[in-house]
């Protein structure tokens, strides 16, 4: 089971809310999408909170909030950061404030606990299962994966997760070995208290796995923002920890996509775990009940057929393959 955390407060003002959230947003550099009756703040790329809002009847009725958010696979730097957000909220914007969460962190701060008593024991129990797939599976299994995302290519005795693919093998010395510390710094975006190497090193790990494809920075806008994304937060990384294993020779062709030089020193080691981005190779790519396989490198777009009917198209503007639509 997911740990969840959730919360519920009142405010008479919604709007000066709204106000501190997006200060404390710029802030941690996190982004905020808004609807009129909630919003969404997403902390890390794998985490994210939605927060709802309701009026309460009467001439003096305030302002019911309502927020939770999944914690996992995100990890418990996540679930600190959503308590720090939270505590900081509670201090002036928001009253009231009552907080479901079954890890007891929020309660007692420890965050050597946290991760020791839940969030190690949840992703070995995760690891486990998935290793029990694959002695019936007849590919790879997924693991934190979004069901309605594509597929990546077929690779047998492997499990992919957001963050890259493994082998059957290389999970089982890990568990069998007991390095479930190991396991969480590798799976985990945010496996520390701060937002230190490894989340930003397991951020662009997450980005250049499953949404970068590997083309000029120049074919697309979308290209330019995913590669330098991957880039920028890989040479952060780098910069904060330089014996950090890292995925030397993917940054490298990236790089040239991107068309900047290195900065990530060649003696930096390589990622032992083979690391391989999705999209270098085929995918089954989804559109309700229709799956297509394509290449990696085309490119996903919404494409409305002018008459409010929704549709789609995959294409790659530089490779000349055909396109393909779907509506």
């Amino acid at each position: 089971m997911n740990l969840q955390f959730t919360f519920r407060g009142r405010t008479r003002n919604r709007d000066g809310l709204l106000r501190a959230i997006q200060r404390i947003a710029r802030r941690d550099g996190d982004q905020i999408g808004a609807w009129k009756d909630g919003m969404r703040l997403v902390l890390c790329p794998l985490g994210y909170l939605d927060m709802t809002w309701e009026r309460e009847s009467g001439l003096f009725g305030q302002w019911q909030i309502k927020a939770g958010c999944d914690t996992t696979p995100g990890g418990p730097g996540f679930h600190k950061a959503v308590a720090d957000l939270f505590t900081e909220l509670g201090k002036k914007d928001l009253k009231d404030l009552q907080v479901e969460d079954p890890t007891g962190y929020w309660e007692d701060r420890d965050f050597d606990r946290l991760v020791r008593e839940h969030y190690l024991p949840w992703l070995e129990g995760e690891l486990r299962g998935a290793l029990a797939q694959l002695e019936t599976a007849h590919g790879s299994v997924p693991l934190f994966w979004v069901e309605d995302e594509y597929t990546p290519e077929e690779v047998p005795d492997t499990v992919y997760t957001p963050v890259g693919r493994f082998s059957k093998e290389w999970i089982q010395e890990r568990l069998d070995q007991g390095r479930l510390r190991e396991l969480g710094e590798r799976m985990f975006l945010w496996p520390r208290a701060s937002k230190d190497a490894l989340y930003y090193r397991n951020g662009a790990l997450k980005r250049m796995c499953q949404d970068c494809c590997f083309a000029p920075s120049d074919r697309h806008y979308s290209d330019e923002q995913v590669n330098q994304f991957v880039l920028n937060w890989l040479e952060q990384a780098a910069r904060m920890d330089p014996s950090l294993p890292m995925p030397a020779e993917a940054y490298r062709e990236l790089c040239i996509m991107d068309g900047r030089g290195f900065s990530i020193p060649e003696e930096t080691p390589e990622l032992d775990d083979g690391f391989s981005p999705y999209h270098k190779g085929e995918l089954m790519q989804s559109y309700e009940t229709l799956w297509l396989p394509l290449p990696g490198v085309y490119r996903y777009e919404w494409d409305g057929d002018g008459k409010g009917n929704p549709g789609c198209i995959w294409l790659d503007e530089d490779g000349g393959g055909p396109i393909w639509r779907v509506s």
